[in-house]
């Protein structure tokens, strides 16, 4: 909003310059053409004129200005606007993440726009522990690299389906790793940790893995990996 303001200044100034001009000239003109015995004094009196119209020019333009200039800070007001703590389920929208916060616990929900490359999650917001990834909150953002931190304990269904992932680090606290997670990516290596106790359906699908090393006790679905993918039990 700030650079629109600071431009639509700058274009209203030329604006404004400009019509003083013409209106000197045309006044000037008028005042030659009608007047003529008055000599030269007719270009002061159009100078006059332009003077008088461009000042209220200034007057209506600069009252534009300022109230736009107050509702930008009323919107940096509302941005930094803190919500009490015992609102349950409040979305937000943090430098494009977007999340949602229950119970003083975060969980991303989505990024607005393309997220391409790599992509490392917060281990908090505004002092606030991320502690989930919610349903499909990243896919289809073409990621090659994903860092989950440990405070992680959910990740839920599809949240990283359909990108292009070949490296990911799954954090140690992460219990849950949901259907599809990770399906539709080009991972050649995962390391399931300790942590986990349950992967669901097909969450590491369509995958380039060979082997994968999962603890003993993790519960895993059908079709969590591909056909021929030899799992490891981790004791």
């Amino acid at each position: 909003m700030l650079k629109f303001v600071k431009y639509a200044f700058r274009v209203y100034i030329g604006v404004i310059l400009w019509l003083n001009l013409i209106i000197c000239a045309i006044a000037g003109g008028v005042i030659g053409n009608t007047f003529s015995g008055w000599g030269n004094s007719y270009t002061e009196l159009g100078i006059v004129i332009g003077l008088v119209v461009g000042a209220l020019s200034n007057i209506i333009g600069g009252g534009f200005i300022a109230t736009i200039l107050n509702i930008d800070e009323n919107l940096e007001q509302l941005k930094n606007l803190t919500i009490a703590s015992n609102v349950k389920g409040t979305a937000f929208i943090e430098s494009n993440l977007e999340y949602t916060e229950n119970d003083g616990k975060i969980t991303i929900t989505g990024y607005r726009g393309l997220l391409t490359g790599v992509m490392v999650i917060p281990a908090e917001i505004n002092n606030v522990l991320v502690t989930a990834i919610g349903k499909k909150a990243f896919e289809g953002k073409q990621l090659t690299s994903i860092t989950i931190p440990d405070n992680i304990t959910v990740i839920g269904n599809s949240a990283f389906e359909n990108n292009t992932l070949t490296d990911i680090t799954i954090g140690n606290g992460v219990t849950n790793i949901g259907n599809f997670a990770f399906l539709k990516n080009q991972l050649t290596n995962v390391t399931v940790p300790d942590s986990t106790s349950f992967i669901g359906q097909g969450a590491f699908q369509n995958n380039r893995l060979t082997n994968v090393t999962v603890p003993s006790h993790a519960h895993i679905e059908w079709g969590v990996f591909d056909p021929g993918v030899k799992i490891i039990n981790r004791a």
